[in-house]
């Protein structure tokens, strides 16, 4: 009997409506589970202090029996309101207990619930996606979480932006992460961009597809959320939108607190946003097929090997007549590439940097000059 008592924090006429409605000042947090995000609880916390309340936090540990024990101790500290994660819909009837204290009751992350507050992932996946339209990406896939909060909705605006730029959607357009096959789909599918809803695939594709020597975003461009704390690895930079954790707990507790003192005179909108801004756009770059195809290369054309990987396919598989070609001796190479080195190692002995040296080598407009020069010498070498 005794154990109980003090596992349900049992109070001799507990059930009997507390007419007492002196403030304690107190809020209660009450979460399903460990995994809500620190930043939230931080927000939370900081309002709370910031009107003079304080904090009462309980992790339910993804327990229904484990929650009414919390919901017991809440009622029976007659906290001023709380903030509900509740562990499961069928918890919503644990309710009328907190209804009995008249404490004022905010739900957070629940999805069929009519007053549950959430952060509006939607809109953040529809802003990813519209930044990959901006660039003129139209072959877009979204890769997603199985069974996490956060990945339908960021699908649903993924969706929505699709449909609102005339694109239309495919199954095959919507990858998981972990998964096997993740990169041979991205690879056999031939997307341009594509949309992450957690940071840790947008890294692992990141690495993996260097390794077979793809350049992001040259190649391919990455967009991804991630958490309000930046991760450890500085490298490599991925263009993300920060889910607003903190300043959702502020936003929560700040309603709450409104409920509590009488002072809300409209109903607090229950889905939450910011302006939503890249951190930084390194990541993202406009598709490979539009950009300048002014290449020169120089060696054999006619491979049969057919590697799948073949980043330069459309000249090594090229046969007769299907490239624009130019017979020209390995010694005028030699001789150009001679005449070349020669500029640049008497530009350093002449005191400038390597930078300075071959400025007139690597930048766009050289590029260009010499584009055109070479170009006319082998027309000429032709009697084109």
């Amino acid at each position: 009997m005794l154990r109980i008592v003090k596992e349900y924090n049992y109070t001799p006429y507990g059930t009997v409506k507390n007419i007492s409605h002196a403030k304690t000042f107190i809020l209660g947090v009450l979460v399903s589970s460990a995994d809500i995000a620190a930043q939230t609880i931080y927000g939370i916390l900081q309002t709370a202090q910031a009107h003079g309340y304080n904090i009462m936090l309980l992790d339910s540990q993804n327990d229904a029996s484990i929650e009414l024990k919390h919901i017991t101790t809440i009622c029976k500290n007659n906290v001023d309101g709380l903030i509900w994660e509740p562990v499961c819909e069928d918890s919503l009837a644990y309710e009328r207990y907190l209804s009995e204290q008249n404490i004022s009751v905010t739900y957070i992350n629940i999805s069929r619930q009519v007053n549950a507050c959430h952060i509006d992932f939607e809109q953040m996946g529809y802003d990813l996606t519209q930044k990959l339209l901006d660039y003129k990406h139209n072959k877009i896939g979204c890769v997603l979480k199985k069974a996490d909060v956060r990945s339908n909705p960021v699908l649903e605006g993924f969706k929505k932006c699709l449909y609102n730029n005339q694109i239309n959607f495919d199954n095959k357009m919507v990858l998981y992460y972990p998964d096997e096959t993740l990169l041979n789909q991205v690879i056999n599918h031939h997307f341009t961009g594509l949309v992450n809803s957690h940071m840790d695939s947008a890294l692992f594709l990141y690495e993996q597809l260097r390794k077979l020597h793809y350049h992001i975003p040259f190649d391919l461009s990455l967009v991804s959320l991630r958490d309000s704390v930046r991760e450890s690895m500085p490298y490599p930079i991925i263009s993300c939108l920060e889910i607003p954790y903190r300043e959702f707990g502020c936003s929560v507790c700040g309603n709450l607190i409104n409920l509590c003192e009488k002072k809300a005179t409209t109903e607090a909108p229950l889905s939450f946003s910011i302006e939503n801004i890249l951190d930084t756009e390194d990541s993202v770059s406009i598709p490979p097929s539009l950009r300048s195809k002014k290449i020169l290369s120089v060696g054999s054309f006619g491979c049969n090997l057919r590697c799948p990987f073949c980043q330069n396919h459309e000249i090594s598989m090229a046969g007769d007549g299907t490239i624009q070609t130019v017979d020209v001796s390995p010694e005028r190479l030699a001789d150009k590439a001679a005449e070349d080195r020669a500029a640049v190692e008497e530009a350093l002995a002449q005191g400038k940097s390597l930078e300075e040296a071959a400025a007139d080598y690597v930048t766009e407009e050289s590029f260009e000059v010499w584009y055109g020069a070479f170009c006319e010498a082998l027309k000429q070498a032709v009697g084109e």
